[in-house]
C-alpha cells in the first residue's frame, strides 16, 4: 500500500539505511577513485534528463538534510549518505506518474549515537584527503585490494535493512505517513546477485507485464512490480511497518 498522490500536495520520502557487512577490494578501490576524481556523470543529467521522461526534474526534489540529526522514527541518529540513491529515486519520480508532482526524496545512514556518527564521518573524511594523493591513495587500497573479499562466514552475518518515512500532508492539514521495509542478507554480493539476476529474468520473461515505458530508466521505472514480486520470491523482504 502507498500514499497516493493528490494534486499540488506532494509526497516525501526519508530512507535510512543500516549495514551489518564488510566492501569487497573492488568497491573499495572504486570508492577512493570516486573520491580522487571527484563528481562524476550520473543519470539524470542535463544530456539525459527528457530522456524518457514524462515529467520534467523540476517536478522532483533532493530534501536530504547536510547535518547529522535525531531521527525519531528510527530511534537512531542520522547522517546524509553522498550517493547516487536520491538521483535514481528522482528519475523514478519523472517517468513514474503515480509518484505525485513535487516528489522529494533523503538518503541516510544511521548510527547508534553522535559518537559514532562523529566516527564515521571523520573517517569518511580522512579517507577523501588521502584519497587525492598518489600514494597515500595506493596505500590505502592496498588495506583492502582489488580480487579480495569477506569470506563465506561474514557474508552469512551480514545484512542490510532500508526503512522509508514517507509523509504526506492531506488538504485538511492532516499529516499523513506511513513506514515501510526492504531488508535482506549481505547487500554486497548475495543480495546484489539476486538483484541483477532477477532483473535479467524480468527483462526476458515478464516483458507483457512490465511498465510500457522506454528510455533511460530505473528498476522502478522499467521493471515495476514484476521486479519487487520476483525479488521477494527469492528472500528479500518488502513489509509494511504501521497502518
Amino acid at each position: 500500500m502507498r500514499l497516493r498522490p493528490t494534486a499540488g500536495v506532494p509526497i516525501s520520502v526519508d530512507g535510512f539505511v543500516t549495514i551489518k557487512g564488510k566492501f569487497s577490494g573492488g568497491t573499495w578501490a572504486s570508492a577512493l577513485r570516486a573520491m580522487a576524481e571527484g563528481t562524476t556523470r550520473v543519470p539524470g543529467g542535463r544530456d539525459a534528463a527528457n530522456v524518457g521522461a514524462v515529467r520534467p526534474l523540476s517536478a522532483t526534489r533532493n530534501a536530504t538534510r547536510s547535518a547529522p540529526f535525531r531521527a525519531e522514527a528510527m530511534d537512531r541518529w542520522a547522517f546524509p549518505l553522498p550517493l547516487i540513491d536520491p538521483m535514481v529515486a528522482r528519475r523514478s519520480a519523472q517517468v513514474v506518474v503515480h509518484y505525485g508532482d513535487g516528489f522529494a526524496y533523503a538518503h541516510y545512514g544511521t548510527a547508534r549515537s553522535p559518537l559514532q556518527v562523529g566516527g564515521l564521518l571523520a573517517g569518511a573524511a580522512g579517507a577523501f584527503a588521502l584519497a587525492q594523493l598518489g600514494p597515500p591513495r595506493h596505500w590505502l587500497m592496498s588495506l583492502n585490494p582489488p580480487g579480495t573479499g569477506p569470506d563465506a562466514e561474514t557474508r552469512a552475518n551480514a545484512f542490510f535493512r532500508l526503512t522509508f518515512v514517507a509523509r504526506r500532508t492531506g488538504v485538511d492539514g492532516t499529516l499523513h505517513t506511513v513506514r515501510t521495509k526492504v531488508e535482506g542478507g549481505d547487500p554486497g554480493y548475495t543480495e546484489t546477485s539476486k538483484m541483477l539476476g532477477e532483473a535479467a529474468l524480468a527483462l526476458a520473461l515478464d516483458r507483457d507485464a512490465l511498465p510500457d515505458t522506454a528510455g533511460l530508466l530505473t528498476p522502478a521505472s522499467a521493471l515495476g512490480t514484476p521486479y519487487r514480486e520476483r525479488l521477494q520470491a527469492v528472500g528479500l523482504r518488502f513489509e509494511r511497518l504501521d497502518e
